[in-house]
């Protein structure tokens, strides 16, 4: 018996576990969502009369994506750091087919990026609640397993942000 204890694999204690939605969802005022409509509308009819039907249909299908991802709230995912790797619900990522990570803050949601050396992806997004405990010591596990590299900022990303930044979007209930 005690021969099999010995022999017996050892396994790293838990390290962290916590459960968020499964992209990051901030419920838009329905305001943003009739003025974005009304838009398409009125482009709608100017296209219209331009007989540009394609690009018609092409608008309304960007603008229903929109609306559906603002509207239907993603599913919880139950996330959890081992020392066999990142599980993400059921599915196993290894550390060994793991390569570096990176991290964003996105509305109230830090969004944790992690490349792969397989899948067809290659990347893995875990969110996480802007909790401080919980997103610092998903940072230090990371970080003992992996490498810290977030990719340069590219044009498109300052785009972005800069849009992001003016174009209030996602204005809190307060000033709305």
């Amino acid at each position: 018996m005690p021969i099999e204890r010995l022999n017996a694999p050892k396994k790293e204690p838990l390290k962290i576990e916590w459960q968020c939605f499964s992209r990051p969802f901030h419920q838009p005022q329905k305001q943003v969502l009739t003025t974005l409509l009304l838009i398409l509308l009125l482009v709608s009819i100017i296209l219209f009369f331009l007989r540009q039907f394609s690009l018609i249909a092409v608008l309304a299908s960007v603008y229903f994506v929109y609306w559906a991802l603002k509207t239907v709230q993603p599913q919880k995912i139950k996330y959890l750091i081992d020392g066999d790797g990142v599980w993400v619900e059921d599915k196993l990522h290894k550390w060994d087919s793991l390569k570096e990570f990176w991290f964003e803050t996105q509305n109230d949601y830090y969004l944790f990026f992690i490349r792969s050396l397989q899948g067809l992806s290659h990347l893995i997004i875990l969110t996480a609640p802007a909790d401080k405990e919980i997103t610092e010591k998903i940072k230090e596990h990371l970080r003992s397993k992996l490498n810290y590299n977030p990719p340069p900022i590219s044009f498109v990303d300052k785009i972005v942000k800069f849009f992001n930044k003016h174009l209030e979007f996602n204005s809190s209930p307060e000033t709305g």
